[in-house]
């Protein structure tokens, strides 16, 4: 009623056991589903990867410069190699970073919605606090970061071109290629180019992950 289904064209629960069960786009079965490397990636109570050559192709990117928006609801954080557990970048300085990554030893999580290759949002890490972490663009100077429950961070941002990349999960789609893999798992995953999926849709996101994964009895 809130308008956060809408917010997304794509949404992967990751329920079942095998990468069939876990490639399904829940918005439209028909668009998006998930093409998974042949090897290193793992699906139970969600899908964990190998952190170096496993990963899915989403067949999704997100084509407005001056939107976008996603969620991911990842667990398993260790002081391990940091990663990115999804999205995409091109390497020309005219074209953007998009999706989330930790770094750090996954100790802070920094958003890229449309930002600049490099650029200085990475500083704008902030430290886990939750395991549900989204972001949402809401102009072109600025977006939204949510690692909380109960605040957001604005990120003062200039928006770059879209990179025209698929978004890649548990990995960064790197120019085509799959890199800076990611060793954890992540549940839930969520993508859109709206610009309006703010606090209260997150809470309310947060709260059907919370009792999808209840449900499911994962943890």
């Amino acid at each position: 009623a809130d308008g956060t289904w809408t917010n997304f064209q794509a949404i992967y629960p990751f329920v079942g056991t095998t990468s069939n069960s876990c490639s399904w786009n829940l918005v439209s079965t028909n668009l998006h589903r998930i093409g998974w490397s042949s090897a290193g990636v793992t699906y139970s109570g969600g899908i964990t990867g190998n952190g170096s050559t496993g990963f899915g192709d989403t067949g999704w990117s997100n084509s407005v410069q001056n939107g976008g928006c996603y969620f991911a609801w990842c667990k398993g954080f260790k002081n391990s190699a940091a990663g990115k557990f999804f999205g995409s970048h091109n390497t020309s300085t005219s074209r953007a970073f998009w999706g989330g990554n930790f770094f750090s030893t996954d100790t802070s999580f920094a958003a890229f919605v449309n930002s600049a290759n490099g650029g200085g949002n990475a500083a704008n890490g902030i430290t886990l606090r939750t395991n549900a972490y989204a972001a949402c663009r809401i102009s072109s100077s600025q977006f939204y970061q949510y690692d909380s429950y109960s605040a957001a961070n604005l990120i003062s941002d200039s928006s770059q071109l879209p990179n025209n990349l698929n978004a890649y999960v548990l990995a960064y789609n790197v120019n085509g290629s799959a890199g800076d893999f990611w060793d954890k798992t992540i549940q839930v995953l969520a993508m859109g180019t709206n610009s309006t999926f703010l606090q209260a849709n997150y809470q309310t996101f947060y709260g059907a992950t919370t009792n999808l994964n209840s449900a499911l009895s994962r943890n």
